[in-house]
C-alpha cells in the first residue's frame, strides 16, 4: 500500500474525521481536496478506487518476516511488505565478555539480564519472502504459525 494517491486519500479521511471531533470544526472541501491531491500533484481516487482501497485495507495479509542465521548470527532479515527496524537480543553471552560488549536488558519480571544486542533493518523483498514461506515444510498438527522442524 505504497501508492501516493491511496495514502493521500487515507490521510484526508483521517483529517476529516479528526476535524469532526475538533472544536475547530471539519475541514473545508478545498482543504480536503488539497490533501487528497497532494496540492494538485495527482487526481483524487474515484469512488470505485476508494471501494477497492477499502477492500485492500480490510483484507491486508499479515506481514511476514524471514530471519536468516549463519553460525548463530543474524545475517539477514527480509520483510514481505514494509521496512522495519529490528533488534536482535542474544542472551547466550560469553562469560568472559567485556562489560562494554553487553547491554543490560530489562525482563518482564523487573529483573535485568546481560545480552549481546544487534540492531538492523529489514530488506523488503516480497517475492523472496513468498518463495521462502512456500518452500517451508509445515505440519498440520503444529500450532498455527509454527513450522515443523
Amino acid at each position: 500500500m505504497t501508492d501516493s494517491r491511496k495514502l493521500a486519500t487515507i490521510v484526508a479521511a483521517l483529517r476529516a474525521w479528526q476535524g469532526q471531533k475538533s472544536i475547530q470544526g471539519p475541514l473545508s472541501p478545498l482543504d480536503t481536496e488539497k490533501i487528497t491531491t497532494d496540492n494538485g500533484r495527482f487526481q483524487p481516487l474515484s469512488s470505485a478506487e476508494i471501494d477497492e482501497l477499502c477492500v485492500e485495507l480490510n483484507a491486508a495479509p499479515a506481514r511476514r518476516l524471514v530471519v536468516t542465521l549463519e553460525g548463530g548470527l543474524v545475517s539477514c532479515v527480509l520483510s514481505s511488505d514494509a521496512e522495519a527496524e529490528v533488534a536482535v537480543i542474544d542472551y547466550d553471552t560469553d562469560p568472559n565478555a567485556e562489560p562494554d560488549e553487553l547491554a543490560y536488558i530489562p525482563q518482564g519480571d523487573g529483573s535485568f539480564s546481560d545480552a549481546h544486542v544487534f540492531i538492523t533493518s529489514t530488506e523488503v523483498n516480497p517475492a523472496r519472502v513468498a518463495e521462502l514461506f512456500a518452500s517451508l515444510p509445515t505440519d498440520g498438527d503444529d500450532e498455527e504459525g509454527e513450522v515443523a522442524s
